[in-house]
């Protein structure tokens, strides 16, 4: 199930797991989309996603969500629970997708749309599928690598180059 939300982002702490960015934003409003959820069910919702998890791991998840609203202002954010993982993206439906984060028992993942088709100078993708490809996060430093950053960069320039083909 995807859950679609229309509310500012606000941090989340996942029963003190989460140690909340200091330099992070209180708010940073996301443009409208399908549907308002009441606070507590989209709190309820991302939690019920990370909490499948052990602390590291959430904290983890939390840190790399974080991230996200701090680095691409304006993104939506897209709850899958079935499949534990949260979608990031500038509009409705696929082709609109930036990255997702992918949660698991070994860890989190930073999925890449078309990563394969994204220029990676510092070789932090992986994977081995044709299209998709991903970036482990082992730990907040990763997050603090520049090359995160200007892969997150290229991949929002192929997403506006893709959009502007299809118009």
């Amino acid at each position: 199930m995807i859950i679609f939300w229309q509310l500012p982002y606000f941090p989340i702490d996942l029963q003190g797991i989460h140690k909340l960015s200091p330099d992070l934003p209180a708010t940073q409003a996301a443009p409208p989309v399908c549907f308002q959820l009441h606070n507590s069910t989209l709190r309820m919702t991302v939690e019920t996603v990370l909490s499948k998890y052990d602390g590291k791991t959430a904290a983890l998840g939390f840190q790399t969500r974080e991230y996200l609203f701090r680095h691409l202002p304006g993104i939506l954010e897209e709850v899958d629970v079935r499949a534990s993982l949260l979608g990031y993206s500038y509009g409705s439906g696929y082709k609109n997708v930036i990255c997702v984060i992918l949660l698991s028992k070994k860890g989190v993942k930073l999925g890449f749309n078309r990563g394969g088709e994204l220029p990676d100078p510092k070789n932090l993708l992986t994977g081995t599928g044709k299209v998709h490809r991903f970036v482990v996060i082992r730990s907040e430093d990763d997050l603090l690598n520049p090359a995160l950053k200007d892969l997150l960069d290229q991949a929002v320039i192929a997403l506006r180059k893709r959009i502007n083909q299809s118009v």
